[in-house]
């Protein structure tokens, strides 16, 4: 087996051992029973760590995109590591309020879902829609390939804005934990139980026969959701902002990628709302969010350009340390 870049006399091995051990104290946090917050901060390094071991260029890209993606779906659990801490700060109603608003009385997900379901029978458009937001998800990080192998000089700036939106909407999941639809519904009774989890009925039915096995009890479901990454985390959506700020780089590209970019958008937003996991307010807050940090881009690129400035005296700093290159540490020399 060889490790990538492992015949590169200019990675940094030191910084990526860092970064593995970062990633190793992160995975094992909750048997640990570490605190939450210092979790964050550490979980930041990866990227960084990543950017400076790597020379410069689309590798290096991709990793550290790959190194945020990981930092992102860390930072979005972290806040439910101790859910006991975090409940007394859940919020359940005011998003059914302002929804109801928004949907003339009903809120417009419980609409969706009378008028196109029939639980606990999950359809083709259960199945549809949530295998459709899967994909749709992965729009945005398609995109950025394409850019990365077609266009490399807007990867960086598109990058920048994607990570940005995932960035700030954390900040929700830390000051306003959220239930969604699915679990106001389901856990707290709230709507007449009218909202289902879809895309976990979906998931269950469709891995049920493909296993031909029955599906498990309502009460193992439930129990599952309440064990999931973190069910609060839904305020604002992380989703539908990512698939915004796509569709707003898409357009700078041409018109036609921009009306595709909005198109995916529309689908993704609409189909979250149908299966539970947010309320139109969600998209709306993440929507808003976009407008601000689109407005405030300019005024933010000096702080990026001293951010890169900074990470690339460290690379500096740290090649000149390790000489010009010393080649993989022993521990990796067998697997090379």
């Amino acid at each position: 087996m060889r490790l990538p870049f492992a015949g590169r006399r200019d990675v940094l091995w030191q910084p990526l051992a860092v970064a593995a051990a970062v990633v190793g104290v992160c995975v094992a946090r909750r048997r640990l029973d570490l605190p939450r917050k210092p979790m964050v901060p550490l979980a930041s390094t990866v990227p960084l760590a990543v950017g400076v071991a790597l020379p410069r260029g689309r590798a290096q890209y991709a990793a550290m995109w790959v190194a945020y993606v990981w930092l992102f779906k860390t930072a979005w659990e972290i806040p439910y590591d101790k859910p006991d801490k975090l409940r007394p700060r859940l919020h359940v109603r005011y998003p059914i309020r302002v929804d109801s608003l928004l949907g003339g009385g009903v809120p417009p997900g419980v609409r969706l879902q009378r008028a196109l379901r029939d639980p606990p029978a999950v359809n083709a458009l259960d199945v549809a829609l949530t295998g459709a937001t899967h994909a749709l998800w992965l729009v945005p990080h398609a995109v950025l390939a394409a850019l990365l192998l077609r266009d490399e000089r807007r990867f960086p700036r598109a990058a920048g804005r994607l990570s940005a939106v995932y960035h700030l909407t954390t900040l929700g999941y830390w000051l306003v934990p959220t239930a969604p639809p699915w679990w106001a519904s389901e856990q707290e009774g709230e709507m007449d139980g009218a909202i289902q989890h879809v895309t976990r009925d979906a998931g269950i039915a469709v891995s049920g026969r493909l296993a031909s096995r029955p599906s498990p009890p309502r009460d193992e479901r439930l129990r599952d959701d309440r064990e999931g990454g973190n069910p609060w985390g839904s305020m604002p959506s992380d989703a539908f902002p990512a698939a915004v700020v796509t569709a707003k780089t898409l357009g700078e590209i041409s018109p036609l990628a921009g009306a595709l970019g909005w198109a995916t958008a529309v689908v993704h937003g609409g189909a979250l709302v149908y299966l539970g996991e947010h309320y139109v307010i969600d998209l709306l807050a993440g929507w808003l969010l976009v407008e601000l940090l689109w407005r405030a881009e300019p005024r933010a690129l000096p702080v990026v350009r001293l951010a890169v400035a900074i990470l690339r005296t460290l690379e500096r700093r740290a090649r000149r340390a390790a000489g010009a290159s010393t080649g993989p540490p022993r521990l990796f020399r067998r697997l090379v």
